[in-house]
């Protein structure tokens, strides 16, 4: 089963985060990310979520997205690279209408 666990301040340096960081930086061209502090600071906004992604003591992934009455629009989502090809990215996707019930979910082209 996955869990999702909610960032909420940014500067506290959680293992999840130091992940986070890792993967984001990883994961994404230079030229498609914001720097990662303008990440942690809009995470003080209350439309804005940065959730971690584990399955049972499993850290997956994570998911940067902005939340808005009726709709979400995620910007950043991605699975550790060690577990790619194994269906997690297509898991979290599945999960996604019980983590934001209620709103559509949107990807950011």
């Amino acid at each position: 089963m996955l869990t999702f666990e909610k960032i909420e301040q940014p500067k506290q340096q959680t293992v999840a985060l130091a992940k986070i960081k890792q993967l984001y930086q990883a994961a994404f061209p230079r030229l498609e990310r914001m720097p990662f502090w303008f990440l942690q600071r809009n995470l003080k906004k209350p439309a804005v979520e940065l959730l971690s992604v584990w399955q049972k003591d499993s850290w997956l992934g994570f998911l940067y997205s902005v939340v808005l009455k009726d709709k979400v629009f995620i910007f950043y989502f991605a699975i550790d690279p060690n577990l790619r090809g194994q269906y997690y990215g297509s898991k979290v996707l599945q999960a996604l209408p019980t983590v934001y019930s209620g709103k559509k979910n949107r990807l950011d082209d």
